[in-house]
């Protein structure tokens, strides 16, 4: 306010302080399921097959993309397919790929939130096939995972077809270069070692007798 040549402010002090911006983490989540739920529900309109979403992605057959950003166009009069905030793309990479060449799944294995296996196939430079695996184990890094596998003589692709199984496994987070950290009581920072308590973490995914859930082939 205004008086004369002078400003006089009313300052209103929080009698709590607040250390993150949790308000703004709420909008920004409650934003990305909007725009997640925009292509759900356009592809289930569709009869489009969604194999498995997360947060900011999802597994669908490479050749229904066109069909369900088409149809996204006419149900929202926007563009589905690109790099700017709010659009979706493709996002496996492969090393040795051919640049701008399709990579896509022929394989998937699905066996819960965020636990998954893909066999990656695309071409390199000189057309031959080729091949790689993107993976997610929830809780354990993919250092452990190839670890294991090395020290079992399988592959990973094993792994997950074990845990489909009702089989259980105890991976060592330190393997293959893998770092585990704890904080100490003095507040800091400490590496763990291999054999420390808190350095391997068991997974299951289920009991073997319960109903099985279909393996996705993509």
């Amino acid at each position: 306010m205004k008086v004369g040549y002078d400003y006089y402010v009313n300052l209103v002090k929080s009698i709590q302080d607040h250390f993150n911006l949790v308000h703004v983490g709420v909008e920004i989540l409650s934003t990305s399921k909007r725009i997640m739920n925009e292509v759900m529900c356009c592809a289930e309109d569709n009869n489009l097959n969604i194999f498995y979403q997360d947060t900011d992605s999802m597994h669908i057959v490479q050749d229904q993309v066109p069909i369900l950003a088409e149809r996204f166009q006419e149900d929202y009069d926007r563009e589905l397919i690109g790099e700017d905030l709010g659009q979706f793309h493709i996002d496996f990479e492969m090393e040795g790929a051919k640049k701008n060449a399709d990579i896509y799944s022929v394989e998937s294995y699905f066996l819960g939130k965020k636990t998954y296996y893909d066999k990656l196939e695309s071409i390199n430079d000189e057309n031959k096939v080729i091949h790689s695996e993107h993976i997610r184990n929830k809780g354990v890094p993919n250092t452990a995972m190839y670890g294991y596998a090395e020290a079992h003589n399988i592959s990973v692709k094993d792994l997950y077809k074990h845990h489909y199984d009702g089989g259980e496994i105890e991976y060592d987070l330190t393997l293959k270069k893998g770092i585990k950290t704890k904080k100490t009581k003095d507040m800091g920072i400490e590496t763990m070692k291999q054999g420390d308590k808190g350095t391997t973490r068991r997974v299951k995914i289920r009991d073997a007798d319960q109903k099985r859930v279909p393996t996705i082939y993509v």
